[in-house]
């Protein structure tokens, strides 16, 4: 138990690190709290003062206090005050920060974490787990300075004031207090399957969402609902077990604020009849216990709310202890002389050891258009990532421009590869926007010169927005061409001399499909090309072809020298290729394109 305190306090200085900007924010919200303890106490001294000049027929004495008693307690409001709006500035100030430390951290995540990963974990620990960090400065924060040093305060001046009727007062609450802590142990282990499951609910809803289409095409409603209650019958069920603990605590709570003050009515009673207290000393003691009583009763929920903290920071810290893609290299510096793109012996693996790139060797020259093919599962996608440096080989090298990949700044190497997918991902802004993702520094009118390029410009000019059309969630308000226009618009602005494109119109129909091939013709020239290819139509504008098979290159030529040897590629040709040219030819001379 007290390992793990140690840890979870030591995973909450570290977090703490970033209020240390906001120290004169901390510094008067510690000074307010502690002026605001002496108050409290103060307060109950005044009030044994004017209550016994009051008995005693010394009124104008008795006046003279109240006068101090009222300052007090105006002084009090303004303290309190003070301590409640600085405590809000820096844990608020100290959030922010926070979220931008986990929000950089996370783009700095490597794609593998992303993968494994779901998105709706992620942002709850950016959101939800957060805030518990805010709550905890906001509130608890004080509350630890403030209650610790009123009981001290309280205990101190009551012990001088009556020993005998203090230590009778409170000669219980050590039990109660130790079966306080026993109870509420449990509360951080289910706060922390608490936290967990809020991040996987939220990935549901997120699925939910964004699978809304296909949810109702397949009628997966039920199956859907049938999925979601198992899993929220999950979280009633530690729900339930925290509630149960927490509800524990309440008979506790009650006990210490009752005996006290029982303890403190019957025997100082009995004490102010014998004349061995004053009334103004039982006064103060009545007044007084509740400050003995409060930190004290307060101290199961303080457990429980810190102890809900510590998970949250937690998973916090997790996501802050995942590694980072590399950030060291060299500036990227192209040499023109040198071929483009080299795979030497490039071994890969995901996961388990089984290799998906199995010593892999090819290289493409400068403003070549080079297509890769091979069956589903050969590898093409993943040479595209490890270009990418989304993954980093296990064996073997790559080289863009004669030098290895390894040497080069992640992010200056990738200024020099342009994307486009068959997966395309808009952001939810305007057109203009996501185009200028391409070039953030773009002007308004080289953002309509590439939308232009990309056949883009005449479908975007058609709706009243124009440019400043919200495209809505991955850009669900435009059709699958549009989108593909606008992503190749975007790689258009970038003007990157390597263009990797994921087979970008296999999911079009025939006219979409043309209208984006125009705008790659047009966008190839003077540029080096991959493409995995899926169509035929693809593979005939190559230069050259690259057959891949269990990660490795099997066949490499032309389209019409690959059908000659009567290989692989001929194979998938006769399956695949062959069948999709008819039936494009067909809809072609359906459609008239």
């Amino acid at each position: 138990m007290s390992d793990k305190t140690k840890m979870d306090w030591s995973k909450l200085k570290q977090l703490s690190s970033f209020t240390k900007p906001y120290k004169y924010w901390i510094a008067l919200s510690i000074a307010a709290t502690i002026f605001n303890a002496l108050i409290d106490v103060s307060v109950g001294h005044f009030i044994k003062n004017i209550t016994d000049t009051t008995l005693s027929g010394y009124y104008q004495e008795a006046s003279r206090v109240l006068i101090y008693i009222v300052l007090l307690v105006v002084l009090g409001v303004l303290v309190k005050f003070t301590v409640g709006y600085s405590s809000g500035c820096f844990s608020s100030l100290a959030l922010m920060d926070l979220r931008e430390k986990v929000a950089r951290h996370v783009e700095r995540l490597p794609v593998s974490f992303i993968e494994n990963r779901h998105t709706g974990d992620t942002v709850y620990r950016l959101s939800g787990d957060t805030n518990a960090f805010q709550y905890f400065f906001q509130g608890s924060f004080t509350n630890l300075i403030y209650r610790p040093l009123v009981f001290i305060l309280a205990f101190a001046y009551l012990l001088y004031t009556n020993w005998r009727l203090l230590l009778l007062s409170v000669a219980l609450l050590p039990v109660t207090l130790y079966l306080t802590n026993l109870v509420s142990r449990p509360i951080s282990r289910y706060s922390k399957v608490r936290q967990g499951q809020y991040g996987t609910l939220n990935s549901m809803v997120q699925d939910t969402i964004g699978g809304i289409y296909i949810s109702k095409s397949y009628n997966l409603a039920k199956v859907l609902f049938e999925k979601f209650k198992s899993f929220s019958n999950e979280m009633l069920s530690n729900q339930l077990k925290l509630e149960k603990r927490e509800a524990m605590l309440t008979p506790f709570t009650m006990i210490l604020r009752l005996l006290p003050f029982l303890s403190c009515a019957i025997y100082g009673g009995y004490l102010a009849v014998k004349g061995q207290i004053t009334p103004g000393s039982l006064s103060a003691f009545l007044y007084l216990i509740n400050y003995l009583t409060e930190p004290l009763t307060a101290f199961p929920g303080m457990l429980s709310e810190l102890r809900s903290t510590m998970a949250s920071v937690d998973r916090i810290s997790d996501l802050l202890k995942q590694p980072v893609e590399r950030s060291d290299g060299n500036a990227f510096a192209r040499d023109y002389s040198k071929t483009v793109i080299e795979f030497d012996n490039v071994s890969f693996s995901y996961k388990d050891n089984v290799r998906v790139l199995d010593g892999l060797s090819f290289s493409i020259p400068a403003n070549k258009t080079i297509a890769l093919v091979g069956r589903s599962g050969c590898g093409k996608s993943t040479v595209f990532k490890l270009l990418c440096g989304f993954y980093e080989t296990n064996e073997g090298d790559i080289k863009l421009y004669g030098q290895d990949l390894d040497e080069w700044e992640l992010d200056s190497s990738r200024l020099h590869l342009s994307l486009v997918s068959q997966d395309i991902y808009l952001f939810p802004g305007t057109i203009a926007e996501n185009i200028s993702y391409g070039n953030p520094g773009a002007s308004f009118d080289e953002i309509v010169s590439a939308a232009k390029a990309a056949k883009a410009h005449d479908f975007i000019m058609k709706h009243s927005d124009g440019y400043n059309m919200i495209v809505g969630e991955r850009g669900n308000k435009l059709s699958g061409g549009q989108r593909q226009r606008i992503s190749i618009a975007r790689a258009i602005l970038k003007d990157a001399p390597i263009l990797l494109l994921d087979e970008p119109t296999s999911a079009l129909d025939v006219h979409s499909e043309a209208l984006v091939q125009e705008a790659l013709e047009h966008f190839k020239k003077d540029r080096t090309v991959l493409v995995v290819a899926h169509r035929l139509s693809t593979i005939k504008r190559a230069d050259e072809v690259l057959v891949m098979s269990k990660g490795k290159i099997v066949e490499r030529g032309t389209h019409e020298a690959l059908m000659e040897e009567n290989g692989l590629y001929k194979n998938l040709y006769m399956r695949q290729f062959m069948s999709y040219e008819l039936n494009l030819n067909r809809a072609v001379a359906k459609e008239g394109v």
